[in-house]
């Protein structure tokens, strides 16, 4: 029993892993196809898929930094993922007709509030996040050195590829 259940949390946690290791250059590829497909260059626009990240706001800010309670929590998430949801309609399909980055971002939501979900109710994972700095909360962080390493290596180049992709994207093309 105990071993199966140490088995389960590491899994749970390896798979929060796995998905914070490619969620930040998924959104930051995101940059790049916004504009590839709508043709925003510069601006304060360009960087406004980047946004998408901010699905994972009810759940750092009242979820983990002020320790608020698993349903409230869960509610704001809930309410958050419909304007992020909306707002992500209108700037991505409504105005500037990008169904791939649209669809994408919808996912991205989607997710975000499945973790947050899986995060206030799952405690050992909660926990887990808590052990390191706040700033680390949306990386992959390990207590195994080497998958620790693993993780943040492939994080890295994969956040490096999609920077240069999207500045080639933003200011390459014509």
């Amino acid at each position: 029993m105990g071993i199966k259940y140490y088995n389960r949390i590491r899994n749970i946690i390896l798979i929060w892993n796995i998905y914070l290791t490619i969620l930040i250059p998924f959104v930051v590829l995101l940059s790049g196809i916004w504009h590839l497909e709508s043709g925003v260059r510069h601006g304060k626009a360009a960087g406004l898929p980047i946004a998408v990240i901010l699905a994972f706001l009810p759940l750092v800010l009242f979820g983990l930094k002020w320790k608020m309670d698993s349903t409230f929590t869960i509610i704001v998430s809930c309410v958050w993922f419909i304007f992020m949801w909306k707002m992500a309609y209108y700037f991505f399909y409504d105005k500037t007709n990008s169904p791939i980055v649209y669809y994408s971002s919808v996912v991205v939501n989607i997710t975000a509030l499945m973790w947050s979900i899986i995060v206030k109710e799952y405690k050992p994972l909660e926990e887990h996040i808590l052990k390191y700095r706040q700033d680390q909360w949306l990386v992959p962080c390990s207590e195994n050195y080497k998958e620790n390493k693993v993780l943040r290596s492939i994080w890295l180049v994969c956040f490096i590829g999609t920077v240069v992709f999207s500045f080639v994207c933003q200011w390459g093309v014509k």
